[in-house]
């Protein structure tokens, strides 16, 4: 049996839109770094008081948050993207204090960065790509490897490893409709396909008898792609945007969670609490059936974990409700409401808390 129970809150005066974590070298310490809407950090430690807070855009927006060691000194590194397009690579000390080691500017917002060895020389690359329409790879000293551009922007990628070859792929989607698929050493362009209307996101799910590509977004269908031919296999149709997919677990992706969302709540008479969302998370199995739904849910952000022998599904709504779901069946074991549109949600498993953060500038910790 699991029961949530607050630890602590932390409010700041604008939107806290995500969290990551930092290890610390000399103190073997882990702290909270939280990023807001108005272009700051906040560090943060596992009690909620603020350590440190620094001011990184001007008052623009920070979407995505990467922390890791990518030139293997000890040192964690920041990667940074947000509003102003501008990508900002940082070097962490003990002291938290930031520096700098080089940024590159796009034309328009930054949508995503993953950190990947993409071309398989030993050293982590930085991948990220905007609303600008390109898409980018960095080499760690920030040589920029190779480009694509899109006719439209850019507004999710994955990271495919070939079994057969374990050449890496990277696949993406577009505002303009279109899934690409890349070499992720040259960056040649190895293939794509047009769908009717903007795609949001995409995934790979490994079936019982191959990988298949999945694809959704505005056109409100989910589709299933073959990998060799690039068919359409089968579709799932959904009463509102498909916003997010992601497989799991990491090392079989044998399972799917797919969230749709519905943007009914903009301008509409009644409050956020009376208004019932069409919009569920969907989950489904390595035979593309229905493990399980849940239904009238706008979801804002879903993360999976363990926990002792459980996997668990941590979520924020756009309504404020932190609910953590039991994974094998989708039921419900802990639904609390935050008040305010929880943006994101993560597992610390060391400290056993799960962090959220939510617009009305809150930080928050439940002990499991």
């Amino acid at each position: 049996m699991i029961i949530m129970k607050k630890n602590w809150s932390h409010y700041h005066n604008s939107s806290i839109l995500g969290i990551s974590i930092l290890n610390l070298k000399s103190k073997e310490k882990k702290i909270l770094i939280c990023y807001t809407n108005t272009g700051e950090l906040l560090f943060l430690d596992f009690f909620g008081n603020l350590i440190q807070h620094k001011s990184i855009t001007d008052k623009k927006a920070i979407h995505c948050v990467k922390v890791l060691d990518i030139n293997n000194d000890g040192y964690q590194e920041i990667v940074i993207g947000g509003v102003d397009g501008i990508l900002r690579v940082f070097t962490v000390k003990d002291d938290l204090s930031l520096e700098q080691l080089w940024t590159h500017t796009f034309d328009l917002s930054i949508s995503g960065i993953i950190l990947e060895d993409i071309n398989s020389d030993g050293h982590l690359d930085i991948i990220a790509f905007s609303l600008d329409r390109t898409l980018r790879i960095f080499n760690i000293g920030g040589e920029l490897l190779w480009a694509q551009m899109f006719e439209k922007g850019i507004g999710d990628a994955i990271i495919w490893i070939d079994d057969k070859t374990k050449k890496k792929q990277i696949f993406a989607v577009g505002n303009d409709g279109t899934l690409r698929g890349y070499d992720g050493k040259s960056g040649e362009l190895l293939w794509f396909k047009i769908f009717n209307n903007k795609l949001r996101c995409v995934s790979i799910i490994n079936t019982n008898e191959k990988p298949i590509l999945v694809c959704g977004g505005d056109d409100k269908i989910l589709y299933f792609i073959e990998f060799d031919n690039h068919e359409i296999l089968k579709t799932q149709t959904f009463s509102d945007y498909v916003w997010k997919c992601k497989s799991y677990p990491k090392f079989s992706l044998e399972n799917l969670l797919i969230s749709s969302y519905s943007f009914n709540f903009f301008n509409n008479s009644k409050s956020l609490t009376e208004i019932r969302f069409s919009s569920k998370l969907l989950c489904l199995n390595k035979n593309l059936e229905v493990k399980w739904e849940l239904e009238e849910t706008n979801i804002e952000y879903f993360c999976f974990f363990q926990r002792k022998n459980l996997m668990l599904i941590g979520i924020g709504t756009t309504k404020g409700d932190l609910i953590l779901i039991n994974e094998k069946d989708g039921k419900i074991i802990m639904n609390t409401n935050e008040k305010s549109c929880i943006n994101m949600v993560q597992y610390i498993p060391n400290e056993d808390i799960l962090i959220g953060c939510s617009d009305n500038g809150q930080i928050f910790a439940y002990s499991l």
